[in-house]
């Protein structure tokens, strides 16, 4: 009896655990159940912000918050659909137009007035009246390629086939030939401006301040030995310059030597080798060269100028009377024999190698050419008009043609015989030649045996 008893009373605990188990899972299913139906009828409470004590509730709505990106108004789903990409604006800037190309040759126009002119080797330029620069001749390296924009200068000075001009606010700017660096001007605010034949110099507040040719590339070199200089002027290797006494003072590169001559003088030109300067008494006083090619130079006429120019083999006057009158080693003939020049009155002048322009009382412009004595002016004839630049020899080819030595450093075969082929050049040795002073340059070449 009591056996049953214990069975059943441990069988009673049995259900009764059991009971209990699963009245405790109902109570969890029911409890997850009420949470979740209450949390679908009823949302959360916003927490409530605090107000902004007075202070800064003033000083809130002054504060600009950083820009952000508009959010658009379109619904979410629509940010899926692939919008195309809209076109960048086109900007409004011009595009920088493609520079005129500048032939090899420009005529002088008819109708351009100057206030000022200068002459290069094969190259001519003017200052108009509005301060811009006009150019004409053979554009060789660029000589007739004027800067963007041609801003308005206050002078300019043509070199070989270099120029440069002073603009108003004292900077420099030029334009050509560049293997010496004479195109590089410095930087800075000068006074003058003078170009020789492969360099440049300029005053700064009389400081005479060279570059190009004989000076370390691309460094400008301020003249320690010379005084302090005005109304500056530059030829072959040398710049002059009127020094407060009125003395001529004459810088070599080359040499780097210093030469002055008393004066009083009242103006100065400068050619190739020779230097030249009017003095108080408006007679001309000319330097002698160690060359008798020029020496012709060295003896000026008798007559009263208010200004001169000197080129390479001959020089140029402007008389008391606005005459012009020339001379120089030009022609075959005496020294200081008188050379042609236009009729009529004038202002200003400049000369260059063999080419000389002057201004007319009216500005406008008139040039002419010398005949070179070294340039053998028979040979362009013999040749059809070939230009030639210094020749200084003549000798046959085997093949029929004639070889003309130019004392640049360049031999070219040419042939006279009418419709005949262009020029052949045989050798350019112009990047390897010390031309021209004196005796420098190429003067003679020989064939080999078996040429």
């Amino acid at each position: 009896m009591r056996r049953m008893n214990a069975k059943r009373i441990t069988g009673l605990a049995r259900g009764l655990t059991q009971l209990r188990v699963g009245a405790i899972y109902a109570l969890i299913a029911c409890a997850a159940l009420a949470l979740a139906l209450y949390s679908c009828s009823e949302p959360p409470a916003q927490p409530q912000l605090a107000p902004l004590p007075p202070t800064l509730a003033a000083i809130a709505p002054t504060t600009v918050p950083a820009a952000r990106t508009p959010q658009s108004s379109t619904p979410a789903i629509a940010a899926a659909i692939p919008v195309p990409a809209s076109p960048t604006p086109q900007s409004t800037i011009e595009p920088t137009p493609t520079p005129t190309p500048v032939p090899d040759f420009v005529s002088l126009p008819d109708d351009a007035q100057f206030t000022q002119i200068t002459a290069g080797e094969h190259h001519a330029c003017g200052l108009q009246a509005n301060g811009t620069t006009l150019c004409w001749g053979r554009n060789i390296s660029g000589s007739l390629e004027l800067p963007g924009g041609n801003p308005s200068e206050t002078r300019i000075s043509a070199g070989e086939n270099f120029s440069c001009g002073l603009r108003i606010a004292g900077a420099i700017a030029c334009w050509g030939e560049n293997k010496f660096g004479q195109a590089s001007p410095p930087n800075g605010r000068f006074d003058e401006i003078a170009t020789g034949r492969r360099h440049a110099c300029a005053l700064d507040d009389g400081a005479l301040i060279c570059w190009g040719r004989d000076f370390p590339e691309g460094a400008a070199v301020a003249i320690q030995e010379v005084p302090p200089l005005s109304n500056i002027q530059a030829g072959g290797d040398f710049t002059c310059g009127l020094t407060p006494d009125a003395d001529m003072a004459c810088w070599n590169n080359g040499r780097n030597e210093l030469s002055i001559t008393s004066g009083p003088f009242v103006d100065i030109a400068t050619g190739l080798n020779n230097a030249c300067a009017i003095k108080s008494d408006n007679s001309v006083f000319c330097s002698e060269t160690s060359t008798n090619l020029y020496k012709g130079l060295a003896y000026p006429p008798p007559t009263k100028f208010a200004q001169i120019s000197v080129g390479w083999h001959h020089a140029c006057g402007i008389t008391e009377t606005s005459d012009i009158e020339c001379w120089g080693s030009g022609v075959r003939g005496a020294p200081g024999e008188r050379l042609n020049a236009p009729e009529g009155k004038f202002d200003a002048l400049a000369i260059g190698r063999g080419n000389s322009c002057a201004l007319r009382v009216n500005g406008h412009a008139v040039c002419w050419q010398q005949p070179d004595l070294q340039n053998l002016s028979e040979l362009p004839e013999a040749f059809g008009g070939v230009e030639f630049d210094w020749p200084v020899e003549l000798f046959p080819l085997p093949s029929g043609r004639l070889a003309v030595v130019e004392r640049k450093g360049l031999i070219a075969a040419h042939s006279d015989e009418p419709n005949a082929a262009p020029p052949q050049m045989m050798l350019d040795l112009t990047d390897k030649t010390i031309c021209c002073n004196h005796e420098s340059g190429m003067f003679s070449a020989a064939l080999d045996p078996q040429f």
